[in-house]
């Protein structure tokens, strides 16, 4: 589902913040992949990729996002689960030239097939093809799992589907303040950005039930152990 321009007037100050959180960050700040940290760009070392758990970085971002009304009413019509968390909160500073992901279910990372986590893209710029729009397979949650093996050269950060048939795969292109929500089971990726002079500045999560654990390999991602988990609204329609 695509609600185009919802959070309008919440990206300048986000964008802001984010900016300022990049500006300050320290080489002790670096991280891998999946963990807790900066993930520098395989290709250019001194550029940010992508901010893990960038609630733990901007508490603000749960509140002014994650948490937001629009949101929230828009996930009553999705789900009949009573009782939600978000968590792995993330940050994409693509800027002429990089990427974020390439082909992928959200699933894979957090160790479950579980058809009940709904991921949240929230598009602080205008995306397009030309700089980096996310691109998916329509129903490819209906297929389950796939396999995803480890990325090479600019993919190098990140395990990626394998076998994708891309011929099936549409654009999403979005006004500044989109919020796209959609099944964690759905083949997704974004185009590299090959603009010459614009950014894609884009943060996520993920929305699961409350009572939902699950752990990927090292990674236990239960609700007060993992620490990029937030308690949200009270979902349920009844």
């Amino acid at each position: 589902m695509v609600l185009d321009g919802i959070l309008a007037e919440e990206t300048s100050s986000v964008i802001e913040q984010l900016n300022e959180i990049m500006k300050n960050r320290t080489a002790n700040d670096e991280s891998d992949w999946n963990s807790t940290g900066f993930v520098m760009s395989p290709t250019e070392p001194d550029s940010v990729q992508k901010i893990q758990s960038l609630g733990l970085y901007y508490p603000g971002v749960c509140d002014l996002v994650f948490k937001n009304e629009k949101i929230q009413s828009v996930l009553r019509t999705l789900t009949d689960i009573g009782e939600q968390d978000f968590f792995g909160t993330k940050f994409f500073p693509m800027r002429p030239g990089g990427t974020s992901v390439n082909w992928h279910q959200d699933n894979h990372f957090f160790g479950t097939a579980s058809p009940q986590i709904t991921s949240c893209a929230v598009y602080l710029e205008a995306t397009d093809r030309e700089n980096g729009s996310l691109k998916v397979i329509p129903k490819s949650h209906l297929d389950g799992e796939v396999k995803h093996g480890p990325g090479e050269g600019i993919w190098a950060n990140g395990e990626w589907a394998l076998d994708v048939d891309e011929s099936k795969a549409i654009d999403i292109k979005c006004s500044p303040g989109t919020v796209v929500l959609f099944n964690a089971l759905l083949l997704h990726a974004a185009h590299v950005n090959t603009s010459k002079n614009r950014t894609r500045y884009s943060i996520f999560a993920h929305f699961v039930p409350h009572d939902l654990d699950f752990k990927w390999r090292d990674v236990d991602f239960s609700y007060g152990v993992y620490r990029d988990r937030y308690r949200a609204a009270k979902l349920a329609n009844n």
